[in-house]
């Protein structure tokens, strides 16, 4: 093996992204044409090539004569410093061992990558080995021998990427680990490998709405392009289950659940965030004073999600700091609103809002809806919010001097069960309906839900009646 040092320039071939021939710190002449092909072949083959193998490659359709003399033409084609590059024999032909190629280098990376018994170094494991990783070869070259080199690299870096990414998160590099799957995803949007390793982070760092949302965009492109659902390794992934899907982890005051869409999930959904909640106030026995009305919030989310036919619900229910946080996932989507757009949300759950949270945000999300909201966890509790707005998150800062209201007025005026939360059907009667009804002297129709109406007297048009002309 040559030693390069400044004098010698090393050449260097490139072939991943496009044909590069180069000197260290130096532009070469450009190669053109068959030479060109000729150097792109020797370098992905790696070993010495027997020069009738190379002109049958090169020039599949020309007789072994033809391809011979258009061999022997590429080669006498050559720069200077591009045929000191390739040793050449009556055989064979071969690159020199001075020549760097780029894809060597990186089919090296990928193979330490995939091999669980190899000493990874921290270049190994950095940003240019995704950047390595993540570009392909040749991509516009179309000849028969390259779509198979390129077939082929692509899976290997693809598989090596998701082993990085596994890697990464093991080491708690949540951002690197990131664009290493989100480089498979960008090569292969329907590979389900790499939007599970995508998912993988998202849970890792406690991003249980990304997740979902990750997981919802792969099953919409699976159903719209292959008319196919997603495995059940994946699903499996979303619900975190051991023998069911309803298994519950608790982590650091931090649990998730996936409930199914029947009428039994509200209550399930109430008992879940109060029982995750009552278990970290018995270390924090603070949070136990946000557990009722947290349950009662959850259960009012849940129930609206399944009235409106969702086909799952997901619950993440978070205690950190001084707040506790709950977010509730259901897989249904209007099909005239996009992403991002707020969901129109009941009377009563809007109520609840407004006495229990302290801040609260509703959105469609992929191809559901999330909704979230946080309560604070102080001695004092939650102020109502006056004025509300749907779209984006709402908080309002607690005033010393204003009256608090109390988790137990909205728990009284809804009455218990979960049966009781829901969008409302009918409004109550207003105060100008029941004054109008009480000084009224008209007895005909009512409407419903408003009292009687006061008919008023035309007395202009009584006057033209008396009037004589």
């Amino acid at each position: 093996m040559v030693v390069c040092d400044s004098a010698t320039k090393c050449p260097e071939l490139c072939v991943l992204g496009t044909f590069r021939f180069q000197a260290r710190e130096r532009a070469l002449p450009a190669v053109l044409g068959g030479s060109q092909r000729l150097l792109a072949l020797l370098a992905l083959r790696d070993r010495a090539l027997m020069r009738v193998s190379v002109a049958g490659t090169l020039w599949p359709g020309s007789s072994q004569e033809q391809a011979a003399a258009s061999l022997r033409s590429a080669l006498g084609r050559l720069s200077p410093v591009a045929r000191d590059a390739v040793v050449v024999t009556p055989i064979d032909l071969r690159l020199a061992d001075d020549v760097v190629v780029d894809i060597r280098d990186s089919r090296a990376l990928a193979r330490r990558l995939l091999d669980p018994d190899s000493v990874l170094s921290a270049t190994d494991l950095s940003a240019g080995a995704v950047d390595t990783l993540s570009v392909d070869l040749l991509p516009d070259w179309y000849d028969d021998w390259v779509v198979i080199e390129a077939e082929e690299w692509r899976q290997l870096r693809l598989h090596a990427l998701e082993v990085l990414s596994e890697r990464l998160l093991a080491k708690g590099r949540f951002g690197d680990a990131t664009i290493a799957s989100l480089a498979v995803v960008r090569a292969e949007p329907l590979r389900e490998s790499a939007r599970a390793s995508v998912i993988r982070v998202h849970l890792a760092e406690g991003n249980q709405a990304e997740a979902l949302a990750e997981y919802e965009r792969y099953r919409a492109i699976l159903l719209t392009e292959l008319g196919l659902e997603p495995t059940t390794h994946l699903r499996e992934l979303i619900t975190e289950p051991e023998a069911t899907c309803n298994r519950t982890a608790r982590v650091n005051g931090r649990a998730f659940r996936a409930f199914d869409a029947t009428p039994d999930a509200a209550t399930e959904a109430r008992r879940f965030v109060r029982e995750t909640i009552d278990s970290h106030a018995e270390r924090f026995p603070e949070f136990g004073s946000v557990a009722a009305p947290a349950a009662l919030l959850a259960t009012a989310f849940v129930s609206e999600a399944i009235g409106h036919r969702a086909d799952a619900v997901h619950v993440l229910a978070l205690c950190r700091d001084d707040r506790v946080r709950v977010e509730v996932y259901d897989t249904r989507r209007a099909s005239n609103v996009s992403e991002g757009e707020a969901p129109e949300a009941s009377e009563i759950r809007l109520r609840l809002l407004s006495e229990l949270a302290d801040r609260w945000s509703m959105e469609y999300v992929g191809s559901g809806q999330l909704n979230w909201f946080e309560l604070r966890v102080d001695s004092a509790p939650p102020s109502r919010v006056d004025s509300w707005q749907v779209r984006g998150a709402h908080s309002k800062p607690r005033s010393a001097n204003r009256k608090a209201s109390k988790p137990g007025r909205a728990l009284e005026w809804l009455g218990r069960g979960s049966n009781l939360i829901g969008p409302m059907t009918t409004k109550p009667p207003t105060m100008e309906s029941r004054q109008s009804a009480r000084t009224s002297g008209s007895t005909g129709p009512a409407n419903p839900g408003s009292g009687f109406r006061a008919r008023k007297p035309d007395t202009e048009k009584a006057n033209r009646r008396r009037s004589p002309g």
